[in-house]
Formats: structure tokens, sequence, C-alpha cells
């Protein structure tokens, strides 16, 4: 065409597009507007004609080439229908001026000639830019061209979307020229409309397809027409956004090359199709991953998505979209499709119902009608996989749609939601399972408005099965029960995907939907219960649905209160899941289950093939049941809990948590690796955080868990408490938090550390209100770990730990460090805290970290000194158990403990005194209870007194010292009718007494009820005496010890040594060798004192002058501690007893030891300790105590020279002696044991300590303690002071002797007791006295009976020997006064009593020797007539003065000296008649001749003394003939006066004596046959047949001898009547007075009870006394002996 004009020019087409836009023809331009009207009728009627023609040839439905299908004559058209094609919209045709147009020529974009197609796209083109009107039209007659198709086309499909693509770029190309200018158009509101939602439909829609072509198409359909929009929307007046949206070239398709797509991206204000995709698609692709099968819930949460893809292929939208090749590609792809549409009907619901109307309408051409009328859907049964692949597709996404209602569809002709719910659940009654399980997801991942229409709908399946229940008894063929149970488990099926795809919030807001899943529930509930175990396996999908669903319906609710779905219920369910999972309620139950039925298959199907086929379903089946009740239950403790608060901390549901925590992770039974699940742990730590969540009463029971020893539990149960407090305002005290805090923030977890962190900085800002000064501390202690603050908030503090363990261990020490200064107020609660918890602590490196976090906060503690009950003894005892645990893995931290503790002195004794009592616990148990003890409380001793020597040691010490205050053994009882102890007893005679009688005395035993300390033979103090006692046999020769030592422990080993010999047996029974611990069943074998002895023995090695002011105490302590019966006790003291040696001595000497200076001494020291080393573990003499037969013990020895060797090595403290002697003294006198005083009398024995005033008063009131009451035990205490005054008194200056007179007076008056042991000491005490005490002195005497207790005497009858010896001054002064009885002439009758007893002859003949000296020494007498009138004190002592003083000063001492040789004489004669020559006593015996012919010489009984003389060891003469010899001189010295003494005397030696009773009948004999006897008044005792009836009686003795001398004393004595009768009748009128005394021992038991009053007297008379008054209650055992036997008798008094 040329334009009308003279020179016209070419129009170009952009001209003549311009000129349709501004209204004008292009015909105009050529001058020809007249016929626009013919050409365009003309043009239409060729373009109908082709229509007509070649119209319906397209490339959809023909496979032919076209010219063959068009007849020839008709072919030459096409060049015209393409022609004609190029004038539109030039000229538009006058059919297509309308919709027409947009409705024909789509459609010739898919002819089959390609330059039609192609001129079709260029009118289209042409269309958008000339006419702006229709390009929205356009653009939706390609998309519903692209509708129409059917999807069995799917080229067509694409060409016609690609055609749809293509017009939007070029819609978008004009937009921009538009922008540039360079393109103009008027104004026009319909220019800018675009119907996006029907595009955005329609793009979904062809996304349902098979092929990944089209759904790429379709893709780009979607992108397309968001860039049009947003441009459209932009070109509108609307600003551009300020960031732009660019797709991910991983999730669409780029623009194609050449599009010119502008920079700037859509409008955020509107949400698009393509925006949902690229937003969910990623997360879609891997949620839905697994979402078909029976098990998707599983599958979808715990199945790594993508797994099954090649390694270098990525999962996402794209991934899924392009795959379509297997069934579950294609479900795939439904499942991300749906739920796209799902979440698009959201954000952009016009766009998903477009989509909805789309696919149903697609969907509608899918489905036909059977013979029945029933809509039917293609299945792959029909062999229609494509279409059942499509047709899966489009429900799917249709389902998931927003509810599309009747009325709506009736408008457009398509299916509502609940005709497509409908026809869904009518076909899947008889669809197979590709299907069944298609529509399944499909109806449960619907929309959620459509859900109450669902259940609707399916309340006609619920009907057809729940109307008629069939028995599960019924047999198997039964094809109705299948069909329910089939219908049933699909229903199940579609509940549980509908529960598991709730919108958040939608259970709480629609009760009807929430009473409806629980009806199911409960109804499924009820029919599982009534299943039998035969249909175990087929109830197995069931089980899974109602675990999964209640579930779902559980974590919706999120514990809050419903009545539906209520506590009982949960419980319910709960215990039934229990039952279905091998860590349930019964654990291993459920696996038998399972193992039954695969048992009872094998034997019902016979075919292998089936049979491995179902036992791998079963397996497979049962793993998921497994998981899915886990999970389960984990959702029923959402909400309060089912069980009472005192069944929650070891209940059911936290044990069955612990379980899951705990139990092995182990691979699934099932031969399938499909089936996965979670891990019980995670299981385990999600139940826990549901329980604690609504439950917050259970916060304390989790965090204690928080500390447990297996490290799973610890770290879930942690995290669980971090995340409640987090989300929950808990009240917890802080102390517990931080403590938690503190132990996590080093745990080797990240996370764990992180959330310790994040629990600090809620801590902070809920409980002090300011999280900056903590989140400072923790900017602190990360300063050097990378911590800075923010800048968008200063307050706050961002903190960087680093990975390594030095990193975080160090940051948790500043941490620490800052919290304790910023909180002092919780270190006491804290540090309980932490102690406590640290012993649950699991891993070295966590021990270590607590530990070294600690310290910082300890330096805030004191401790009460009343620890008991409260924080400090919940503190000490967890610090005690953390040093047990771990002190020998970290000494260093562990010291470091108590070294802070101690750095405060105060706590120093709390300490010290929990460590005791916490002994006294231990060591009442086995032996390896006592050995960690020791290992802990040595080593906290030896911290603390490394930190503060002096406090911890003198605590100690106080602690050692209170042992004089603990119990004894148990004593026996008070004496009664019978001490236990040998008596001088009065004999009467009897006719069967012989030679082997008892001699007159009896040692008696103790009462047959008397209780006697024993050993005890059981229980620990036996086991461990078994377990650690060695023999005490050692080779001691090559000790290097001194030899005073080694021979005292030689002496005793062999005396001890050998338990079994005869002699030792008869010895240990009459011992006391009981533990001193005693039988009490209160209290451990070691008391405080022994416990405090053995930490201490550890510290001594360390330190040395701390203890050089308790050396006496600690000395003393540890000897008398050497024979505990506990081996630990006397292990420890031997210890002790050489760290103390080594560092209070060897150690200085070893200094010197180069300079040659104290090498003795160190020698000395060093052989000490080597021998105690030697004797390691071994006692070093036996334990046992004094008896009164055995007063001498071989131990005695051994601990003699061990204290010396000790005093002797502590040389430079020169007071140690008179020190530890005191300190000996004290414990002798007040100990509360009775052992312990016995070795205290034995310590102060050997150290020989210089005599005092205060010890001997002591002593003496100690002995008059011991008499008072008499028993076994007191009578051996009384012993034991006797042998300790023997002591004093060889130790002491005999010229100080006179400073202590009351020595002399006590024994004098103690020699009335009867107690024959415990008198023969007593004897050799009052010998020693005598021998170093000049009596013959005056000035000796004067004090003597100057300290005689003053005491005024009851006036006496005249007649009375007392008023006599008032007048004439004459007698035993000192008898009387001191022992109130007048009737003794001398002192010797109370010692001749000794000499009836074979124990006490010797030393009673020794003392009668001495006192026989003392006359012979003594001056002779001066006769004075001025005699006192009245008897005191100063009375005698005034007549000691002047001329024959000291003897007269002697006779108030002793007895007149003649009266004293007289008893002297007639008592010793028999007993020195047998021993004067030739007997092993010869020498005693000639002793006491000499003092005794001394003493006649002095007395100028000359005669008396050389019959005496005669009695030598030389002499030749026979007993008789040396009698005639004596007798005469005695019976004329001593007769009448004596005469019936001496009678008195030998009758009773023939009464109670043995060997001298021959002897004594020959005395008599020669006595009557003295010529001249002269007996005067004492005459007619000779025939007084009472009086010598013992001699009659020994006339029937077996012994011959003496029947015959008896006989010839009888004779004598007759003879003397005969003879003598006369004489002696002349003489009866002599006043002579004639002594008797019949009984040597006093069987009236008046002197005994005499001895204490006298003894107290004298004491009380001592100087100084009075102002000892005030001392600690002496020898307290023996109140204690006596308080046992009251009791004892009370009891026995009290059984009938």
């Amino acid at each position: 065409m040329q334009a009308h004009g003279d020179t016209p020019d070419e129009v170009t087409e952009a001209q003549l597009l311009e000129m349709i836009r501004n209204g004008s023809h292009p015909l105009d331009a050529y001058g020809i507007p007249s016929e626009v009207t013919k050409v365009s009728l003309v043009l239409a009627k060729v373009l109908q004609q082709c229509q007509v023609f070649f119209g319906s040839y397209r490339t959809v439905n023909t496979n032919k080439p076209l010219l063959e299908l068009i007849p020839k004559e008709k072919v030459a058209g096409l060049p015209v229908f393409t022609q004609a094609l190029r004038l539109v919209p030039f000229t538009m045709p006058e059919h297509w001026s309308g919709p027409r147009l947009c409705e024909d020529l789509p459609g010739l974009t898919l002819h089959a000639d390609a330059g039609i197609r192609a001129q079709a796209v260029a009118v289209m083109k042409r269309i958008l830019r000339g006419v702006p009107r229709m390009r929205n039209a356009m653009l939706l007659g390609v998309a519903g061209l692209a509708a129409r198709i059917p999807d069995d086309t799917p080229e067509a499909i694409k060409d016609a979307l690609r055609r749809l693509v293509e017009l939007m770029e070029e819609w978008q190309l004009i937009l921009s020229e538009k922008s540039r200018g360079t393109f103009h158009e008027p104004v026009s509101s319909a220019a800018a409309k675009l119907d996006l939602a029907r595009i955005e439909g329609l793009g979904m829609s062809f996304l349902c397809s098979n092929l990944t072509d089209v759904r790429k198409v379709a893709l780009d359909v979607l992108f397309m027409v968001r860039e049009l929009h947003g441009k459209l929307l932009q070109a509108g007046g609307r600003s551009a956004p300020v960031t732009p949206v660019t797709p991910a070239p991983s999730t669409i398709n780029p623009p194609t090359p050449g599009s010119n797509s502008p920079s700037w991206g859509p409008d955020l204000d509107h949400t698009y199709m393509m925006d949902v995709i690229e937003e969910m698609g990623f997360d879609v692709s891997h949620r839905c991953y697994w979402d078909f099968g029976r098990w998707s819930d599983l599958c979808r949460v715990w199945r790594r998505a993508g797994e099954d893809l090649p390694p270098e292929e990525v999962l996402d939208f794209e991934a899924v979209l392009s795959r379509s090749s297997t069934y579950e590609d294609s479900v795939r792809w439904a499942r991300c499709l749906s739920e796209i549409v799902k979440q698009a009907g959201q954000l952009c619901n016009e766009s998903a119902k477009a989509a909805y109307v789309e696919v149903s309408s697609r969907l509608q051409a899918l489905m036909y009608k059977n013979s029945s009328h029933q809509v039917i859907l293609p299945t792959d049964s029909l062999g229609e996989s494509s279409k059942a692949d499509l047709c899966r597709t489009y429900c799917m996404v249709a389902a998931a749609s927003p509810l599309y209602s009747s009325s709506a569809s009736r408008g457009q002709g398509v299916l509502s939601t609940k005709d497509l719910f409908k026809v869904m659940l009518s076909n899947v009654r008889a669809a197979p399972e590709p299907f069944q399980q298609a529509a399944m997801l499909a109806l449960g991942f619907c929309n959620c408005e459509s859900v109450p229409l669902l259940l609707e709908e399916m309340q006609g399946l619920i009907e057809e099965y729940s109307s008629t229940r069939t028995s599960f008894m019924m047999p198997q063929g039964s094809r109705s029960r299948l069909r329910r149970d089939e219908m049933r488990t699909i229903v199940a099926h579609i509940y549980r995907l509908v529960a598991t795809d709730l919108r958040p919030g939608a259970l709480h807001e629609d009760a009807a939907l929430r009473s409806k899943l629980t009806d199911w529930i409960v109804d499924t509930f009820k029919y599982l219960q009534s299943a039998t175990a035969e249909s175990f396996s087929e109830m197995q999908q069931l089980r899974y649905c109602l675990c999964m669903v209640s579930k779902a319906v559980a974590t919706a609710l999120g514990g809050s209160p419903s009545q539906a779905f209520n506590t009982s219920l949960r419980r319910t369910l709960f215990d039934t899941f229990g039952t279905w999972c091998e860590e349930g309620c019964t654990p291993a139950r459920y696996r038998a289950e399972v193992g039954k039925t695969l048992a009872m298959s094998r034997m019902r199907i016979k075919d292998p093939e089936m049979a491995r086929h179902y036992e791998s379903d079963m397996a497979e089946t049962a793993d998921v049941v497994e998981h899915a009740a886990y999970l389960a239950m984990a959702a029923m403790l959402l909400g309060p809990s089912f069980e009472t608060p005192g069944q929650q901390k070891g209940g059911r549901v936290l044990s069955w948590i612990q379980r899951m925590l705990t139990a092995a992770t182990t691979s699934s039974a099932s031969t399938s690796s499909a089936i996965v699940g979670p891990a019980k742990s995670l299981v385990a730590q999600t139940a826990l955080l549901h329980l604690l969540s609504t439950n917050v009463e259970l916060f304390g029971v989790c965090v204690d868990q928080c500390y447990a020893s297996q490290a799973s539990v610890s770290r879930a149960y942690f995290q669980v408490v971090a995340e409640v407090y987090a989300a929950q305002d808990v009240v917890v005290k802080p102390h517990i938090l931080l403590s938690l805090v503190l132990y996590k923030i080093v745990d080797p977890a990240q996370d764990v550390r992180d959330d310790a962190l994040h629990l600090l900085d809620v801590l902070s800002s809920r409980i002090w209100k300011d999280i900056k000064d903590t989140k400072v501390a923790s900017a602190e202690a990360a300063a050097a770990l990378g911590g800075q603050p923010s800048d968008q908030n200063p307050g706050r503090v961002a903190v960087v730990i680093g990975n390594l363990q030095d990193s975080y261990q160090q940051f948790q020490y500043q941490l620490s460090a800052k919290l304790a200064r910023d909180h002092p107020e919780l270190s006491e609660l804290l540090c309980v805290e932490m102690m406590i918890r640290q012993q649950d602590a699991v891993g070295r490196a966590a021990h270590h970290q607590v530990l070294t976090c600690l310290p910082p906060w300890m330096e805030n503690l004191s401790f009460a000194a009343r620890w008991e009950g409260n924080w400090s003894e919940r503190l000490l005892q967890s610090m005690y158990y953390v040093t047990a645990q771990h002190g020998t893995v970290f000494p260093h931290e562990t010291e470091r403990l108590w070294t802070t503790v101690a750095g405060n002195k105060r706590n120093i004794i709390p300490i010290l005194d929990y460590v005791i009592s916490k002994g006294q616990l231990e060591c009442g148990q086995d032996l390896s209870a006592v050995e960690r003890f020791f290992s802990v409380a040595k080593r906290i001793a030896l911290f603390l007194a490394r930190t503060s020597s002096q406090q911890t040691i003198d605590h100690l010490v106080y602690e050692i010292s209170q042992q004089i205050s603990e119990d004894g053994e148990m004593a026996p009882a008070a004496l009664g009718a019978d001490t236990g102890a040998s008596e001088f007893q009065h004999v009467r005679w009897s006719s069967n007494h012989s030679r082997h009688s008892s001699g007159g005395f009896s040692t008696g035993e103790a009462l047959k009820g008397e209780p006697r300390a024993r050993t005890p033979t059981g229980g620990p103090l036996r086991r461990i005496e078994m377990l650690k006692t060695s023999s005490f046999r050692s080779d001691l020769s090559s000790s290097s010890l001194s030899p005073s030592v080694a021979d005292s422990a030689m002496n005793h080993q062999r005396t001890s040594g050998d338990n079994n010999s005869p002699d030792n047996s008869r010895r240990n029974s009459s011992m006391h060798v009981a533990s001193p611990l005693g039988p009490r069943a209160d209290r451990g074998i070691l008391t405080r004192p022994q416990l405090a002895m053995c930490l201490l023995a550890e510290v001594a090695y360390e330190h040395d002058e701390d203890f050089r002011s308790h050396l006496p105490l600690l000395f003393h302590a540890v000897m008398i501690a050497m024979d505990s019966p506990e081996p630990l006790v006397y292990h420890h003291a031997q210890q002790a007893l050489v760290n103390l040696l080594y560092s209070l001595s060897a150690r200085h000497l070893e200094l010197h030891k180069n300079s040659g200076a104290l090498l003795t001494e160190h020698q000395q020291v060093t052989s000490l300790i080597k021998y105690l080393q030697s004797m390691r573990s071994r006692r070093l003499w036996a334990y046992e105590d004094i008896t009164l037969r055995h007063t001498y013990l071989a131990s005695s020895s051994a601990l003699a020279a061990l204290v010396n060797a000790v005093t002797e090595a502590i040389f430079f403290e020169s007071d140690l002696r008179e020190r530890w002697a005191a300190e000996a003294l004290r414990w002798m006198l007040e100990c509360n044991s009775r052992h312990l005083a016995c070795r205290s009398h034995q310590v102060f024995r050997a150290l020989r300590p210089a005599p005092s005033s205060d010890a001997c008063t002591a002593l003496l009131t100690g002995l008059a303690k011991c008499l008072t009451n008499p028993s076994r035990l007191s009578l051996e205490v009384a012993a034991d002071i006797i042998l300790t005054l023997q002591v004093v008194l060889d130790v002491m200056d005999p010229g100080k002797l006179v400073l202590y007179p009351q020595i002399l007076l006590a024994c004098i008056a103690l020699l009335g007791m009867s107690f024959v042991h415990l008198w023969r000491l007593l004897l050799e005490l009052l010998s020693k006295v005598l021998d170093r005490l000049d009596l013959n002195d005056g000035t000796v005497q004067h004090v003597v009976l100057a300290s005689i207790p003053p005491q005024e005497i009851v006036p006496a009858e005249p007649a009375s020997p007392l008023h006599r010896m008032r007048v004439t001054g004459e007698g035993w002064l000192l008898g009387a006064a001191l022992l109130q009885r007048p009737h003794l002439l001398a002192l010797h009758q109370l010692l001749i009593k000794g000499l009836f007893n074979q124990d006490t002859q010797l030393v009673t003949v020794q003392v009668m020797t001495q006192l026989a000296d003392q006359i012979a020494s003594s001056r002779p007498p001066f006769r004075s007539h001025n005699q006192a009138q009245y008897v005191t004190s100063m009375s005698i002592v005034g007549e000691t003065q002047g001329q024959g003083g000291t003897y007269k000063g002697l006779a108030a001492l002793f007895g007149d000296p003649k009266d004293q040789l007289a008893f002297s004489v007639f008592s010793l004669l028999p007993w020195l008649c047998l021993h004067f020559q030739h007997t092993p006593f010869t020498t005693v015996a000639q002793a006491c001749i000499k003092a005794l012919r001394l003493a006649c010489e002095k007395l100028r009984l000359d005669h008396v003394a050389d019959g005496l003389a005669a009695l030598s060891a030389h002499a030749q003469q026979d007993l008789p003939s040396l009698l005639a010899m004596l007798c005469p001189p005695l019976c004329a010295a001593f007769f009448p006066r004596f005469a019936k003494v001496a009678f008195q005397r030998m009758m009773e030696v023939l009464q109670r004596g043995s060997a001298t009773r021959l002897p004594a009948l020959a005395i008599l004999q020669a006595i009557f046959e003295v010529p001249g006897l002269q007996l005067g008044p004492a005459a007619p005792f000779a025939n007084d047949s009472q009086l010598f009836f013992p001699v009659a009686a020994l006339l029937k003795s077996s012994v011959p001898e003496e029947s015959k001398a008896a006989l010839q004393v009888l004779d004598a004595v007759m003879r003397y009547s005969d003879r003598g009768a006369g004489e002696d009748a002349e003489q009866r009128g002599l006043q002579v007075e004639v002594l008797h005394w019949a009984a040597a021992i006093d069987d009236t038991g008046f002197e005994r009870s005499m001895v204490t009053e006298v003894l107290g007297n004298i004491i009380d008379s001592w100087p100084g006394h009075a102002r000892k008054a005030g001392r600690a209650k002496l020898m307290p055992f023996i109140d204690t002996a006596a308080e046992q036997r009251g009791a004892s008798l009370e009891l026995r008094s009290n059984i009938p």
C-alpha cells in the first residue's frame, strides 16, 4: 500500500498500530477512508470461509501432513488465509470486532499449518499493541484455549501456554517502551486491567500435569503473570518497591532472553501464587517428600527428605517438579501442589479459587459413569495409569483448595467441595489400595475450612461399619467383616491425616471438631480394647492411627483443660500406648506379642515366600506402631499430671522417661530401611518438656535429674528445664539455678553451654531485675574469649565462649568469681547445692570443672558452731564425699576447697567436729568403710593444718583430751557378799579338815550373777581384729632399740605370746582383757578422741613447734592407746608417735648430723623410730589390767621402757617428765575408763616424778574411795594406787619422807582390811616406809604423832582398857587414837594374820623384822610417873620429849616394845622353826631371828636372846632340843601375862597353818615340859578343853606325824596339870593381867568397816586438802560400776 499524497512515503507497522490506538483507521493514511467498510466486509467474508475450510486442522487432532488432509482444489486457499490474517488488526473483520476475535484467533495458534500459526501469533501481538482494551481478553482467550485442550494432548497445552507467556512478555515489553517514552497510547483503564486470578488459576491447574515440560511452562506462566501484574501496577501510579524480588534460579525458570524484564519487582502489597511457591517451595518439597503410604506421618518428620536422590542433586521445589517417572514422584508432586494451594487459599484466595475451578473442570473431564450411574474416577486398575495420576493430583489439589460452595458451583458448572468429597468417598470403597491411599491423602490434607464438611460426609462410612458390629470370632473368610475393617482403617487414616494437619488453634475454636475427634478416639480405643489376641496384626494400623490422632489432639490442645480430652482419658491412653512399645509400662511385653503373632503366622501360612513377606510387613508395622506409641505417650503428658504428688517423683511417667533416655539406640527390627522414627531420647525429652511445661511443680525434680550420672539423662533434663524456665514464670530459688548454670557452662556439648548462658540471662533479668550486672559478669568472664557488647543494645552483652575445654573452664571460673562478689548472700546455699550436686557429676572433666569454680563462693562461708541439722552439715557432708570420690584424682582442687574454707579460722572447729562425728558413724560399719573414712579424714585434717596449723592442732588435741571423759569398759559390779578377792577369813574347825585344806583362807570367786568384763567376740571390732592383727612374735633381737625397751618387749612377748599355755590361760582368765569401748551398741568402734588421735597422726608429720605445748597430753594419749583392742587405734598411735618423734626431734637433729654434734641423741631417736616402724600394725604390748592375783604385768615393763625412751628422745624439753607426770596423775584420777586409769598409773610410775603433796593426797583420796564400797574393780584400782605409792616412796628422798607422815598413818590404818592381795601390797608399802623412815628420831616421831587426826575420845568406863590406858599412859596410844581400838596392844596384832596366807607370809615376816630392828635401835626407856590424863595427839607428842623419849615415842607409834616382842616371838616362832635352816626362806628367817635377838638384848631379855641365838642356820641339835633351850626363858620373860596369848596363837596355827602345825605342836610340848612352869592366873586355861580342841582334832589327822605330835602335846598338858596344880594355885592370887586374843583375823567385819573412815580422817587432816576438795570426781568408773551392779541386783530381785 501506498499513502495518498504527492510523495507518498511507506507507512510502518508501528505507525499503523499507533493510528489504531489513537482511534484512526489505517486506510486513512492512504487517503481512502471511505473504503473501510467494504474492506472489512470482504476481509470478514474471506476469513470466515477460510475458517470453515481450514480452521479445524490443528496439530492436536491430526497425525498426517496437512496437504494430505485438505482437498486439492482448496489447497490454494491456504496462502489466502495467511494473507488475510496479516490485515488484522489494521482492518478488523466484522465478525471479529467483538469477543469472538479472542476466541477464534488463539485457536489458530495451534493450526497445522506453520504459516497460519505464525501469522496468528503475530496478529495477537499486534492486537496487544494496537488495541489496548483487548489485551486482557486476548490473554484470557489464550488461557481459555489451553484450558479447553484435553490432558492427553500435552504438546498442544505446552504450545498454548507458551503463547500465553509470549503475550505476557509482549505486554511487558509494551510497558517498558511506554516507560521509556517510545510507546504512546491514550490513557485507558481497560488497558491496565489483568485477570490475575484467572491466569494464576490456569497456571496452577497445569502444574498438575504429569509431564514435567508442561509443569515448567505453567511455572513460567505464574512467573510472567506476576511480573506483568507488578508492572501494570507500577505503570498505573503505584511506586515500585524498594527491594526488588528476584526469583531464585533453583525454583523457577528465569525470563526468556530478550524479554527485557525490568529490574523492579512486583508489588509487595499483593501476594502472588508465584510468591507462595517461592516462599514455601523449598519447605514443602522437604516436608511432603514422604507424604505417601500408611506411615507418612513418621516418614515426613523422621526420614531425611531426598535420601533416595543422587548425591549431586539438590532437593527443592524444582527438583520435585522435574521428577515424574514413578508413583512416588507423582504422589510427592501432588502433595507439594496441595500444600501450595492450601497456603495460597490464605494469601491469594481468588487465585486459589480460580485454580479450584480449573482443576475441578479438568477432573470432571476425567470422570465417567458406570452402569449404575455412579460417578467413577479413573484408577490404575482400569489400565489408565496416566489418567489415574492426573486424577490423584487433581483430587489432592482440589481438596486442598478453599471451600467451594454448592451455590457458586452451580453458576460455573463445576463440582462443589461437598460433591467432590462425595465422589471421592464413594470411589474409595471399591478402589484398589493405591487409589485408596491417594484418596486418603487428598481427604486427609484437605483445606482446613473443609474439615467439618469432610467429617460430616464421612459419617456415612462410619455408620456403615458401625451399624452392625461383627465379632472378631467370625471366620476369616467373612467378607462383610473384612469390608467393615477396611472401611474402619480408611476412616482412621483420614482422621489421622486430618488431625495432624489441623491449623493451630482449630480445636480451641471449634468445639464440634474437637468433640468429633475425641469421640473417634474413644470409639476406636474401645474397639481396640475389645479385640482379641488373634487380631493383633489386623489392629496394628488402627493402633497407629489412634496414636497419631491422640498425639495431634493433645498437642493441639496444648495442655489446656478440656472436658472432652480430660486427664482421665489421657491417663488411660498413656497406659494403653505403653503396652504397644518396648519401653512402655511393661518392658518387653510388646515384642513378646509380636513374636507370638509371627509364630502363629508361620504355622498358618504354608508358602515360604508369602510367609517372609508377611513377617517383613509385620515387623515393619510393629516398629511403626512402637514409634507412634512413644510419640503419643509423650503427647499425653501435655496437661495436668495424672499422678498424685507423691507418685510423681518415682512414678510411672518419670520412670518411663528415664528408661527412654537410658535405652540403648538399637536398629529397627524391620527389614525395611524406609521405616524410621524418633530416637527414644528425643521422645523422652519431648515428653519431659510436655510434662514440665504443664506441671511446673515438678521443676525441682527435673533440676535434680540435671545432675544425673548418665550424660543423656542430665542433658535432656537440663535443656528442658532451661526451656521451660525461659518460657514460664517458674518460682525457683536463685542458688539452685546458679549452681546448675555453673555446672552446665562447662558441658562438652555446645548446645548445653548455650542453654546455660541463656538460662543465666533469664535468671538475671528475672531475679535481680538488672540484666546488666550479670551480663557484665559474663562479659568480664569472656573478656579474653571474645565477648563484646552489642551496638544495638548496650545493656546486653554478646558472650562468645571457645570450644576448647580450657577456654570454657576459664570462663566458668571467672564467671563464678564475679557472681560470688556480686551475690555473696547466696554463698552458703550455693555451695551446699553445688557440692551435693557435684556428687552426681558425670565424667572426670565435669568433676574437675565443678571443683574449680567453687572456691570463690567458699571464701564467703562461715560455718555455724552448731552445724548439726542446718546448711553447714549438708555442705560439710557434701565436701566430705567429694573428697572421698575425687581427692586422689584431683588433689590440688580438693585441697583448695578445704584451704579456702579454712581461711576463715572460725570454720576449722566445725569442720573437725563434723569429720570426727562422721568417723563415729563410718567406723561402725565394715572394714572398707573405715578405710575410706581415714583416707578422706586424714586428707581433710592435713589440708586444714596447712592453712591454720595451730588452731587445727589445738582442737584435735582438745578432742584427744576428752578421752578422759569417755566411758570405759563394763566394770564388775560392786562387792556384795563376795568380792571375788581373797580375804582373811575365820575358819571354823571341821573334823574333815585335812592337810590339803585351804589353810585358813579362801579365794572364792565373784557372785554367780555378777557381770564380768570380757573381750567381745563378735561385731566389727572382732572382724577388724582378725583381719589386721598380726602375731606379736617378731625378731626384736635385730632391733636397734635401746636394751631397756627391747628387753621389756621381749619379756612381754614371753609372758603373753603363747596364749595356749595352761599358765597363760589361767592368767588370762583372771585378767580383764576387754575393749575400752565396751559392748555398747549405740556407737562405733572408735571414740571421738581416738578418731582425733588418728587424724593428728598425719598432721604430726608436717608440723613441729605447734605441738610443743601439747606434748604431755599427746604422749600420754598415745601411750595408753598402744594396746587398744582396736587395731586402727594402736596403729595410728604408733604412727603419731613416730611422726612426733621425727618432726620434733629427728628432723632437727639431722641438721646437726654433719657437724658431729648430738650424734648420740640422734642415734637414740633414730633407733626408737626404727623400732616403732618395725612393729607397725602390731601391738607393742597386750591389752591387760592388773588383778589382785597378778599385780605385775609384762606390758607395764614394756610401757615403762617406751615412756623412758620417749622422754630421753625429747631431751630438749627439760620439764617434760614433770608435765607428763602431772597429766598422767590427772588421767588416773579423773579418767572414766578403768583400763586407761590403769595405764596412766603405769605411765606415772615409769616417769617416776618428784613426789608432791598433791599427788600423795590425790592417791590416798582415790584409795579411800576404792575401799569405801569395795568391788573387784575398786580393789584392783586400789592395788594400782598402792603400787604407785610404792614408786612415789622409791623416788622420794628418805629425808623428805618425814614431810608425808600421812603415808605411814594410812598404812597402819589400812592394816585392818582383810583383802589378802591388797594387804600384801600394803605391807610392801609399809615396809618401804619403815625402811626409809627413822622412827627412833624424835623429830620424826613428833611429826608422825602430830599428824594424827585430832579427835575427841568418848569417856570410857573405869574398868575398860581405854580407861586404864588413859590413867597409866601405857599401851598402843597410836592405835587407840587413830584406829579407835584401845584393846590392841601393838601394831603386830594387825600383822599376825598375814602369817596365815602363803601370799603374805614373807612380807609379814619382813615387816615384823623391820619393827624388831626399830626396837633394837631405840634408846633405853625412861620411866616417868607423870602419866597423861587425857589422850590426845598433842599429849602424846609431849610425852615423847626428854630422856628415853624415843623409846616412849616408839611405844606410842607401835605399842610397848616388850608387848611387840611378845607378839612377834609367839606368832613367828612356828614359821621360824620351820624355816630357820635348810629351806629357801632360811635367809629371811635368820634375818628375823637376828632382829628379834637384838631386840631382846635391847630390852635386857638376855636369856631369850640366847635361846633365839640357838636357832642358828648351823645348829646341830634337833628342833625339840632347841625348843627345850628356848622355851624356858620365853616362859620366864612373858608368862603368865602372855601365856594364853601364846596358847591361842599356837591353836590358830594348828587351825590355819598346814606346814607349821608340827612346829606349833613341838612348841606346845616344849612349853608344857618346861621345868617349873608357872602359869599363874593363866593356869585354868590349860584345862580348857575348848582351847585345846584343835590339838585333840589332830589325833585323827591323816598325817601320822601330826597325830603323834598331838598326842604328845596332850600328854605333856596332862602331866603339867598333875605336876603343877598346887603351884599354880598359889600364884592365882597374884595381881597379874592375863592377856588373851582369840583370833588374829577379825571375823566380825568391824576392822574392815573402820578402815575407810580412819583413812578419810587422815586425808581430811592433810594440810591443803580442803582447797583441793573441788577436784573433779575421782575415778568415776567406780561409781558407774556400782550403779550397774545396783541395777543388776534390783533386776534380779524382781525376777520371781
